[in-house]
Order: structure tokens, then sequence, then C-alpha cells
């Protein structure tokens, strides 16, 4: 069962990007453009709109259980903390370059990544600028994923794949994709390491595929999804969204089984929908 919510954000449209919730903190936040922030509790029944102090385009937020805080970051370096008493301001950037992901380990561990080798680290105090060596320092990274403050991996467009052990960067074997292909998202589980792949130009005959990292190489798994996916979110399992109208699939064991129907691309929750999606560890999905 889906249950619908209507968001308002003023009198104009803004596109959502980025969505986070998890089960040790009661709370879905997502942001978008124009700064818009939105909240949802489990007490409430509606998302409420958070102020803050930008207009960038937010393209992705976390939330630090531990500390009561939470981040988002955006366009042109931005980064923005929300603190104890639920007000967002913006923090000093050493970055000008656009930021697409933000994870965290604890309060004095959280990563941002993003475009021109964008890699920075905050130490509970101040954020910092990472130096990649070689090719890495040229990507367009998008997305994060980590296991601990000394196991953080990114992953960029082209298919290149960084590892952070807490002290240094290094490239690893990524999932490479071809001129037709980005990798649009990147997640894992205790052993393997999973990327969503995309079309770069999607048509309505284009193909996605996941593929899974043993340690060793990337491999497909399962058959590719007739869609043009661009998010996942694994607990347990993968589930995605389309761009050209909301769908949601999940592993089954051999394949991807689609769990919810395509809505038409006029439909109001397809910006929500088909840009993101998250899925909390009791299985609620976002």
């Amino acid at each position: 069962h889906y249950t619908t919510y209507r968001l308002t954000v003023g009198s104009e449209s803004v596109d959502l990007r980025g969505i986070f919730t998890s089960d040790s903190a009661p709370i879905v936040l997502i942001v978008g453009d124009r700064g818009t922030i939105l909240r949802f509790e489990n007490s409430g029944s509606d998302f409420l709109l958070e102020p803050t102090d930008t207009k960038a385009r937010l393209e992705a937020v976390w939330t630090d259980p531990q500390a009561k805080s939470a981040w988002a970051v955006g366009a042109g370096g931005t980064i923005l903390r929300r603190g104890p008493q639920g007000s967002w301001s913006s923090v000093p950037s050493p970055t000008s370059e656009d930021l697409e992901d933000i994870w965290g380990a604890a309060p004095n561990a959280i990563f941002a990544v993003g475009a021109q080798g964008t890699f920075l680290r905050y130490d509970g105090q101040t954020w910092r600028a990472i130096a990649l060596p070689g090719q890495l320092a040229t990507q367009h990274f998008t997305a994060l994923y980590g296991r601990s403050d000394r196991e953080v991996y990114a992953v960029s467009l082209e298919g290149n794949l960084l590892r952070y052990d807490g002290s240094v960067a290094q490239r690893q074997p990524g999932p490479t994709a071809g001129d037709r292909q980005i990798v649009v998202d990147l997640w894992g589980d205790g052993r393997h390491l999973y990327a969503l792949r995309s079309p770069r130009d999607p048509t309505p005959e284009s193909e996605s595929d996941v593929l899974r990292y043993d340690g060793l190489a990337w491999r497909p798994l399962g058959p590719p999804i007739r869609a043009a996916l661009t998010a996942a979110s694994a607990p347990s399992g993968a589930l995605m969204a389309g761009r050209s109208g909301a769908m949601a699939w999940i592993w089954a064991k051999t394949s991807y089984r689609l769990v919810v129907r395509p809505l038409p691309a006029a439909s109001p929750m397809e910006q929500l929908v088909s840009g993101m999606v998250e899925v909390s560890a009791s299985r609620e999905v976002w």
C-alpha cells in the first residue's frame, strides 16, 4: 500500500532531488531546487517546508541521529547544517563545485562528493577537501557509500570508483560505463558493492542494469531492466525509479520484479518518485 502526500512549495513548482530516512531517526527529509527542504515526522500527517538561507539547488541530504543534526549539499559547493534546534544555516565550504551526495559514519566523519574530483570530509569542526590522485581528480562523482570512516566508496558518472581508507583515496576497479551509459547510483551490503548503470540519453527502448562487485570483478546482477532508471536503495535488494513515469523494481532472487506500475509521465508524482527513492530498515518505501 502506498500513501500519496501533496507537497506544496510556495507558488511555483520545484524539482525534488534527494531524500533520506532511517529507523534510528524517525524523520524523512527531502531536498530540491531553490533551497527547498521538506520534513516529515512519524508523528505528523504531512510534509512541512523548512526555511533555509539559500536559493541554491540542493541534491542530497543526510541525517546524523547521534548528533541530532542533518546536512544537505548542492550546487556551487553549498553545504547546509540543521542543528539540534531545528534551524538550517549555511556553513563554510572548501569548494565552489557542485556537490552531488553526502553520507556520514559519525558526527566527526561525514563525506561529500561532486564535480571535478571533489571529495570532502567533515571532522566535526571543519569541511576539508581530500586530494585525489590521477584521473580521479577530474571525475564527476555522483554517489557515495560507506561501511565506516575507513571504508568509503564514491563512483563517478563514467564508472570510476574510489576507495578512501581514512587516510588516502585510491582508485579501484569500477563499473565502467561506455559512451551511451552513465553510473547513477552506488550502494552495498556487508559483502558486495552494487552500482546502477543507466542510459545517458534515454529512449522508450532504453535498458538499465545493476552490477555487483565481489572484490574481484563487476558482474551483472540479473538481466537488463527495460527502463531508464535513476535511483536505488538497498537494505534488502534494490528498488529503483524510472525517468519517464514512476516505477519501482525489487530484486527477487534471480531477476528484478516490477512492484509499482508506471505512473503517467504527467502525474504530479513523477518528479518526486522518478528521481529518488529510499527504503528504511523497516521496509518503508519513499
